[in-house]
């Protein structure tokens, strides 16, 4: 060790640093050790373990439990790993070796990085947190490259390619986020015009072709005639087209007796079940509508949003409220602790749980998780309408400070959320969890300002 590193560790606000990273990771492996497992997260470990696909999950996101099951225990590894994220994410917000703090700086950063929400969902095994968590890193990485005037050396590329795949693999508006980190990544290693739109195209594409070399490779494709996408845009316009009826408009005229008839009845007959907060109280599967081709339930959906489009923006508006926390956030799957089961799944003979050795019920910190957040529930902490109201607050604060990708990533989070206003079937909380892992870092970030000195900083 040189002397300049002996000097560096001995500095106070080193320990202080080091000291916020482990009672955040502390209290948040108390909470979700030895790792939460929802239905999905439960299927999407089968998935893994055999290389079966059964669900419309994405891959990427079996391949690496599948990885991290080889290497022991993948719910135990996947929670190390959303931490171990989680953690480098504080410790860039702080400059890394560049920062400089007073003790009432880590005071504040403490609090910002010990929401009772991080704590409880770092621990939980959905894609959601990873998202969240490997976008955040990727970010606050290129950004203190950009202040510092560092061009980043393979390996610092290879990290960022990582987690830039991971993003874009594990969630559809995903490659939003890629898009504008690829061009701030370019704009990084070269300032000639010409090379950085062809750094930027090729970081772009990059994700891309990994994830889905990656996942054909390890994965076996779903035996079924419907792709996910195709799934997911059926499901929401049956959701749209019911939600129109009840909020008051009229579907299509079809011929009764026709397939398309027929799949309008049906989708009458669910109005009385509608509900803001998820599409899941629908009756499903509906035969008549999901046989139809998808060009023919286009047409039906293209025309009840033209017919009616008050009592569109009526339902979308409706189910904006609940996503944003306006209404009962209960409803709204604030939290899940424990492993879930019995999972019984169609394509799979035997009970998942007993397949993959899991013990359905609670664990040590479950029922003290589901109390506290079911008690937060009634609190901004479980408002997605707050979260925006402090990412905007941090967006003027890095305006100032000239620190334009971190604000871009504040505009990420913004469009990521919107697209729920047009997209959102479900208020589940987890799909806007990126807000809140997003602010509490950058109120980090923007705290402590931006690094004095030029040097690595990963």
């Amino acid at each position: 060790m040189h002397s300049n590193e002996k000097s560096w560790f001995r500095r106070p606000w080193v320990w202080m640093a080091i000291g916020v990273l482990l009672i955040e990771a502390g209290m948040a492996l108390w909470a979700g050790l030895p790792g939460q497992m929802s239905t999905d997260s439960i299927v999407q470990l089968y998935e893994g373990r055999t290389h079966e696909t059964i669900s419309f999950n994405p891959a990427l996101m079996a391949v690496l439990l599948g990885a991290l099951d080889l290497l022991g225990n993948a719910p135990i590894g996947f929670v190390l790993l959303s931490q171990g994220l989680f953690s480098w994410a504080i410790w860039l917000a702080f400059g890394g070796r560049l920062s400089r703090g007073r003790w009432w700086q880590f005071l504040f950063a403490l609090v910002f990085v010990c929401n009772p929400v991080i704590l409880a969902y770092t621990g939980i095994v959905w894609k959601d947190v990873l998202f969240a968590h490997a976008a955040i890193v990727a970010f606050l990485l290129v950004s203190n490259w950009k202040d510092q005037r560092i061009k980043p050396s393979a390996l610092q590329m290879g990290l960022v390619l990582a987690l830039m795949t991971l993003v874009v693999g594990v969630r559809q508006q995903g490659l939003l986020f890629v898009v504008v980190l690829a061009s701030w990544l370019a704009i990084v290693v070269s300032r000639k015009r010409l090379h950085v739109t062809l750094w930027a195209v090729t970081l772009i594409v990059a994700p891309l072709l990994l994830n889905k070399l990656i996942t054909e490779t390890v994965q076996k494709p779903l035996n079924d005639p419907l792709a996910g996408s195709v799934v997911g845009f059926k499901i929401l316009m049956q959701y749209d087209l019911v939600g129109i009826v009840a909020s008051g408009g009229v579907l299509p005229v079809r011929d009764a007796t026709s397939n398309e008839g027929k799949a309008l009845v049906e989708l009458y007959r669910q109005v009385p079940l509608y509900s803001a907060y998820r599409v899941d109280t629908l009756v499903n599967p509906s035969p008549n509508f999901w046989s139809l081709p998808i060009s023919n339930t286009t047409t039906l959906w293209y025309e009840g949003l033209e017919r009616n489009p008050a009592a569109y923006i009526n339902h979308r508006w409706h189910q904006a409220q609940t996503f944003l926390g306006l209404k009962d956030v209960r409803q709204c799957a604030p939290v899940f602790a424990g492993i879930g089961g019995p999972v019984q799944h169609p394509l799979v003979q035997q009970e998942l749980t007993s397949i993959l050795g899991l013990q359905p019920g609670m664990n040590h910190s479950s029922q003290f998780v589901i109390e506290t957040m079911w008690d937060l529930a009634k609190t901004p902490l479980l408002m997605h309408w707050a979260y925006l109201l402090f990412l905007l607050f941090t967006a003027v604060v890095f305006l100032l400070q000239k620190r334009y990708v971190l604000l871009s990533l504040v505009g990420c989070c913004f469009v990521y959320f919107g697209s729920y206003f047009v997209l959102g079937i479900a208020c589940d909380f987890r799909y806007g969890y990126v807000l809140t892992a997003s602010a509490s870092v950058l109120a980090v970030a923007a705290l402590f300002g931006r690094p004095r000195c030029v040097a690595a900083a990963v």
